[in-house]
């Protein structure tokens, strides 16, 4: 097997709720269906969980690697369209500073970035979404703030980058 030097968590699923739904009409952490629930936490906490883990011994045999997990600026500032997703991104920082405590002295840096409104076809469909397609972040533009923390002196380490919009910061 060869070495893995970068291992980006990007993976996200989001099911809206309407604002109308539920027992809070759409507005407390109870509403929506419980299946979404399950599904958002196994595929936007768990699986890059279980790929971390699965890719730890080549990450550890290459010296020196980055661990990338993609939240959202809702693990900081939830929706109230979004509390299970807002809630499995929050997850991820926790796990991802959890993760970098206990890799550091193998010189595994982890990085949490949480970008606002991207453009992505998964917001796009978001029907709360308020951006303009041209007034979101690019993904190239979270790429560039990634390969930015990959270029500081071995030493040094960005934890975690929020990425805001000025379009409607949070």
């Amino acid at each position: 097997g060869g070495c893995v030097n970068v291992l980006v968590n990007n993976a996200g699923v989001y099911f809206p709720m309407s604002l109308d739904e539920g027992p809070n009409k759409g507005q407390g952490p109870l509403d929506g269906d419980p299946d979404d629930w399950d599904k958002q936490t196994h595929i936007n906490l768990m699986a890059p969980m279980r790929l971390t883990r699965m890719l730890l011994p080549p990450m550890k045999e290459a010296g020196e690697a980055h661990v990338v997990n993609i939240a959202s600026i809702e693990a900081l500032y939830p929706y109230p369209s979004a509390p299970a997703y807002s809630a499995t991104k929050w997850g991820l920082r926790g796990w991802s500073k959890a993760l970098f405590a206990a890799l550091k002295s193998d010189n595994i840096k982890v990085l949490t970035v949480n970008p606002a409104q991207t453009s992505t076809p998964m917001t796009w469909s978001r029907p709360d979404a308020e951006y303009l397609p041209e007034k979101m972040i690019q993904p190239s533009e979270i790429a560039e703030a990634i390969i930015m923390t990959f270029r500081l002196n071995p030493n040094a380490f960005i934890e975690e980058i929020t990425l805001q919009t000025l379009s409607r910061p949070r």
